[in-house]
Parts: C-alpha cells; sequence; structure tokens
C-alpha cells in the first residue's frame, strides 16, 4: 500500500494526516516539535462541530478539557464606547496541545512506494510572499485578570486592534499593528489595556518580557509543484480577526483525501481544481475582512490595509475569471477604489 508523506511539525501537520488516516490513507508519521511562545488557538462553533464528526467524541472531549470556553466576546472597537457583549461560542486551545492530540505514531515500512507529498508548514515557510502589511505580538500575562473569564476583548488600538483572553498562563494579548518595532507595540498594548479595563492599575512593567512575534498579513502562495501539495498557512494564510485557520486547514485536508481517494491528485485537473478552492476561498475571505474592518472603523492608519486586501483581491479576481472564461464586472466601490490606486 503506498503512502503520503506528510511534511511539517506543528499542528497543520497532525491535523492533515489525521484526516488521511480517517479516510484509509496510510501517512508518514509526524515529527512533532514543541513551540516555546504557547501560542492559543480559536476553534469556532462550526470548526468544533467538522472536528466531532471527523474524529468523534473523544478527540472533541480532549479538546474542550484542554482548551477554555468562551461564551462571547466583548466588543469595544470605538475607544470610550460601552463594551458590547456578542454571543459567539469558542474554545481556545494551546498550540502544543493541538499538535499532539492529532500527533500519529505509525511508523512507516522503507518498501512502501510513495504516493505523494505534502508540506504543511507555518507562516515561517512561506516569509517572502507578505508584503508586511501587519504583525502580530503575542504576551502571556500573569498578572493580569480579566473582569470575566468566559470572555475574550477585542479593542481598537493605533493602527489596528488588539485580542485579550482567559489562559493557562493568566492571560493572553495578541496585538496586530502595522507597527513592527517592539518598544511602540508594547506601549500600544498597554494603552489599550488600560483603556480596555479601566480598573486594572497596570502598567509599561508588566510587559517587560519580549512578546512573541510574526507577521500576520494574510496570503495566498500560487506557487506549485507537480510531485508536492502545499496546505495550512504555507498555502494561504488568513487574517488573524477570522480566527478560522484550523477550519481553513480541515476543510482543505477533506478536499485533497478526496482528491487522494478518487485518483484525481496526480492529474493535472485533480491539482487545479485543489488550488482554485483554495483561491475561491482566499477571495472570500477577504472580502469578509474588508467589510468587517470598514464597519468597526478601526483607525485611519489601517486604511491602507483595507485597501491593499481589495487591490489583492480584485487582482485575484481578475485572474480566476481569465481562466474560466467569466466576464469580469467590478461594482462601483471597486472601481472607485481602483482609480484611487491608480493615482
Amino acid at each position: 500500500m503506498s503512502y503520503i508523506d506528510v511534511k511539517g511539525a506543528g499542528p497543520a501537520a497532525s491535523i492533515v494526516a489525521a484526516v488521511f488516516k480517517t479516510v484509509g490513507l496510510q501517512t508518514s508519521s509526524i515529527q512533532f516539535s514543541s513551540f516555546a511562545d504557547a501560542r492559543l488557538v480559536t476553534l469556532n462553533g462550526p470548526t468544533l462541530m467538522l472536528i466531532k464528526d471527523l474524529f468523534g467524541n473523544t478527540v472533541f472531549e480532549k479538546l474542550v478539557q484542554l482548551g477554555t470556553i468562551l461564551e462571547h466576546r466583548v466588543l469595544a472597537w470605538k475607544i470610550g464606547d460601552d463594551p458590547v457583549p456578542v454571543k459567539d461560542k469558542a474554545l481556545l486551545v494551546p498550540l502544543n496541545a493541538l499538535a499532539k492530540i492529532f500527533q500519529g505514531q505509525e511508523e512507516l515500512k522503507s518498501s512502501e512506494p510513495l504516493e505523494m507529498t505534502v508540506e504543511a508548514y507555518g507562516r515561517s515557510a512561506n516569509k517572502g510572499a507578505s508584503a508586511g502589511t501587519r504583525w502580530a505580538f503575542i504576551w502571556h500575562l500573569h498578572d493580569l485578570t480579566l473582569p470575566n473569564q468566559t470572555s475574550c476583548y477585542l479593542q481598537a488600538v493605533d493602527g489596528g486592534w488588539m485580542f485579550m483572553a482567559p489562559s493557562s498562563k493568566g492571560t493572553l494579548v495578541q496585538l496586530i499593528t502595522t507597527v513592527a518595532e517592539t518598544e511602540l507595540a508594547r506601549n500600544i498594548a498597554v494603552k489599550a489595556i488600560t483603556q480596555a479595563l479601566p480598573s486594572s492599575s497596570y502598567s509599561c512593567l508588566s510587559l517587560d518580557s519580549e512578546p512573541h512575534q510574526f507577521d500576520a498579513s494574510p496570503r495566498l502562495n500560487k506557487a506549485r509543484n507537480k510531485d508536492t501539495v502545499i496546505i495550512g498557512d504555507q498555502a494561504m494564510a488568513l487574517d488573524p480577526i477570522s480566527g478560522d485557520g484550523i477550519g481553513h486547514i480541515l476543510r482543505a485536508a477533506v478536499l485533497l483525501a478526496s482528491l487522494i481517494k478518487g485518483g484525481h491528485h496526480n492529474t493535472v485537473s485533480g491539482i487545479n481544481i485543489y488550488y482554485a478552492r483554495l483561491r475561491r476561498t482566499y477571495i472570500s475571505h477577504l472580502a469578509t475582512c474588508e467589510k468587517y474592518y470598514q464597519q468597526i472603523n478601526v483607525s485611519n492608519i489601517w486604511g491602507k490595509v483595507i485597501a491593499d486586501m481589495r487591490s489583492q483581491r480584485l487582482r485575484l479576481q481578475r485572474e480566476e475569471a481569465m481562466e474560466n472564461s467569466i466576464p469580469y464586472i467590478l461594482n462601483r466601490s471597486d472601481i472607485s477604489i481602483q482609480a484611487e490606486n491608480t493615482l
């Protein structure tokens, strides 16, 4: 029996291998490596239900035991407005725990032939594909307690937004901003915490530890190799506001598994279907993020981020239309934005 060589050391590779095994595909064992930054990932309602359907109650219950259940979010986008609670049940799970739950232990025999290679690496494997329009800074704060331990907080900041949520280490603070410099990001985070939690006597001293930093810009990697298929953040990294990165990996893995089971993975048309679906998902993702950011009006500085997303979306829509021979029609708002971008 041939096998699929899944390359990667994080949750994406573990999840892809686990999906493949549920449909009877044999995969290579995943060499797990730990993450020193102990990041958290969000599993929204639809993602949790998909996990339950694919892997059963045992895996689902393990995740619930290891994670923190969020009953709702508290939105305070416009500084000075009263926070608005939004029912949005989700689960926060440590990245390490998620990868270990799905990690396979099977060993392969050298005599088994290789069917195909699937690469499932994180953002760091595709650094050159992003313009670096936004950055993420993550702190775990032991001495900050949120008013409600079943809620996460989204707060508008200068040039971006900030996410605060309970974690096993106290409180997770994730700042998404156009700023790449650590000290400036630290000052923005302290100011935002003070505004979001006025009762907190928080100071810059509490943010002395160096944050984990990474490029949080959404991206689509269109590079293709006939012998290797890419999946996860290396193929398509989503905007952090969506909280759907793991959900995307699951859905992409199910699609790829279907193509492999049907014998279409080694055909040009089959691989084209896979990458076309990724592009369609990415276009829809950019459109949703644009609309969301426009509605909340994060900041004037963030306007360039929105314009960059729109420009990227329009370019991909034109590319999609040309490949499908579909007339491409711009709506009025898109035409005005295009005119602005050409001046």
